[in-house]
């Protein structure tokens, strides 16, 4: 059947050339996930301006290309031997291997390339969560509770940012700390998409890291410490209300609650330097939400949680 699938397409797309061998990295990821990809061929002669990739799922016939929101972007010919782009994996895509299929001059194919996983129930956390701009991070500090980190050669191969098809290469400087925590600069340039952003870190050992909406490029995010604000929520998971507890704040303060794609749903005003709120989510849909904090009118902070 991959036989005959490989001879059908590589006939609908008018190429004759014998197939050859590939691979790509990362060569695992998680529906919605956004990945930066590298295509590497053996004895191939890539050429650019022709590239077409295809990933074809091993059990059936879904399918995974270019063309489309979700599938592969900015597919672009570095050399022979090698091809960049963006794979935005579909959120209902099935799990389990995928055949790769690469039309560029040369025809590369190589069967279980790659593997869709279900999201990855890590949680990531980075410190600070939120940049403006134009600015950057230095030894900003990334937690990853399910890491096994090794050193910085072996332990972590890539990190980034992602929101939809835009990906962000920008850490450098990365340090191991243990073995699930790193410190990184992150440099964010002006042009920037605005907006909560996926961060993806990707182990050497092919573990894939995952935590949706965890950092935030805006305008309004507050270059302060965001440790000046103490604060606690609980319970997380919640199903009736979601409780505040704040202390070292002013009453210019808020803690609003908003969705994944950045609706406010509601919003209380700190009264007093300390005290507490309660928020009474039972009327909401189960599923992840934000609490975001603001003060004196600039974002401090935002914090997932989940409503069961």
């Amino acid at each position: 059947m991959r036989k005959a699938l490989l001879v059908t397409l590589v006939s609908l797309m008018g190429v004759g050339v014998y197939a050859q061998s590939s691979s790509i990295q990362p060569n695992v990821g998680s529906q919605g996930q956004s990945l930066p990809i590298i295509i590497s061929g053996q004895n191939t002669q890539y050429q650019a301006g022709s590239a077409t990739v295809h990933l074809q799922y091993s059990q059936g016939s879904t399918s995974i290309s270019m063309g489309s929101m979700s599938g592969f972007t900015n597919i672009q010919v570095n050399s022979s031997n090698q091809i960049s782009g963006t794979l935005v994996i579909p959120t209902n895509a099935p799990n389990g291997s995928y055949d790769l299929l690469v039309v560029a001059g040369s025809v590369t194919y190589d069967q279980s390339a790659f593997t869709v996983q279900p999201p990855t129930s890590n949680m990531v956390q980075m410190n600070p969560n939120g940049v403006q701009p134009g600015n950057s991070l230095s030894g900003m500090t990334i937690s990853v509770p399910g890491g096994s980190f090794k050193n910085a050669v072996s332990g972590i191969q890539n990190v980034w940012l992602s929101r939809g098809p835009v990906v962000l290469e920008a850490f450098s400087n990365i340090n191991v700390l243990n073995s699930n925590s790193f410190t990184a600069d992150l440099s964010v340039a002006a042009n920037v998409p605005h907006g909560m952003y996926d961060i993806n870190v990707y182990e050497n050992s092919g573990a894939m890291h995952v935590m949706v909406e965890a950092f935030e490029i805006a305008p309004d995010v507050s270059l302060e410490d965001p440790q000046i604000l103490n604060f606690s929520y609980y319970p997380n998971p919640a199903k009736d209300y979601l409780k505040v507890e704040y202390s070292s704040t002013n009453a210019e303060t808020v803690f609003e609650i908003l969705d994944l794609n950045g609706r406010l749903i509601q919003s209380h005003k700190a009264e007093g330097e300390v005290g507490e709120m309660e928020f009474s989510i039972s009327d909401l849909s189960n599923g992840i939400y934000l609490l975001r904090v603001k003060k004196d009118g600039r974002l401090i902070t935002t914090k997932k949680w989940q409503k069961n």
